[in-house]
C-alpha cells in the first residue's frame, strides 16, 4: 500500500509539473530585459507608445513595449486593453475573496532569492475550488502582484511552485489546476509582462526533469 501511494504521488507530482510548464510559457524567455533588435525603430516604438499614453509610467510603457518586441502600435492597443481590465478589476472590492480570506493563501510573496528578486511562493496544493471560482483565484492573484509591483518601476521577480502537498490542504489532483493555471498566466500575461525574472518547479520529479531536458532541445 505503501509502495502504491508513493507511485501516485510521484504521478500526481509530475501531471502537476506538465501542467505548469506547458501552461506557465508566459513566464519563459523574460529572464533578461529583451535585447533590443537592430531591425526594429525601439526609439519610433517609444514615441508613438508615448503619444497614445501619455500618461502612464515610463517604466510601464516600456515593459509594455518590450512584450510587444518594440512595436509602438501593438504595444499601445495591449495598454488600452490593459487600462480597460484595470478599471473593471482593481482594486478588488471590499467582500472580494483574496488569499488568506475566503481563499487559501496559495500564492503569496515572501523574502528574497540569491540576485536580489523578490520571491513569489504557489503552493499549489492549497488550491481549494470549493472556495472560489477559477477567475476570483487569478484576480486575488492579480491583486498580490498589483500591491507588490510598482507600476512605474522595472522590478522582476522569482516565482517558486511548490507541488507538495501537505495535511489539511485541498491537495487536489494535477488536472484540476490546469484551468486556473490557464487563465491565470493569460491574465498576467497581458496585464503584468515583463514581469518574471525565473520560474522554479519543485521538488521534481526524475521523469519531468527528462520531460523538461527534451523540450529545451526544441
Amino acid at each position: 500500500i505503501h509502495g502504491r501511494d508513493l507511485r501516485r504521488r510521484r504521478h500526481a507530482a509530475l501531471r502537476l509539473v506538465a501542467a505548469t510548464l506547458t501552461a506557465m510559457d508566459w513566464l519563459l524567455g523574460t529572464g533578461e530585459p529583451s535585447a533590443e533588435s537592430e531591425e526594429v525603430d525601439w526609439a519610433a516604438g517609444r514615441a508613438a507608445l508615448e503619444a497614445a499614453h501619455p500618461s502612464a509610467p515610463a517604466a510601464e510603457r516600456e515593459r509594455f513595449l518590450r512584450a510587444r518586441g518594440g512595436d509602438g502600435a501593438a504595444a499601445a492597443a495591449m495598454y488600452a486593453e490593459h487600462l480597460a481590465w484595470r478599471a473593471a478589476s482593481l482594486p478588488l472590492a471590499a467582500d472580494a475573496p483574496k488569499f488568506g480570506a475566503a481563499l487559501p493563501e496559495w500564492l503569496f510573496f515572501h523574502g528574497t532569492a540569491t540576485d536580489g528578486t523578490r520571491i513569489t511562493f504557489v503552493q499549489a496544493a492549497r488550491y481549494d475550488a470549493e472556495a472560489g471560482s477559477t477567475t476570483a483565484y487569478t484576480l486575488a492573484a492579480a491583486a498580490v502582484f498589483d500591491e507588490h509591483l510598482a507600476r512605474d518601476g522595472d522590478e522582476k521577480c522569482t516565482v517558486l511552485v511548490d507541488t507538495r502537498g501537505a495535511e489539511g490542504w485541498a491537495n487536489p489532483p494535477a488536472t484540476s489546476l490546469v484551468g486556473l493555471i490557464r487563465e491565470l498566466t493569460g491574465t498576467l500575461r497581458a496585464n503584468f509582462p515583463e514581469r518574471m525574472r525565473r520560474l522554479v518547479v519543485y521538488p521534481v520529479p526524475w521523469a519531468a526533469t527528462a520531460l523538461w531536458t527534451m523540450i529545451q532541445q526544441f
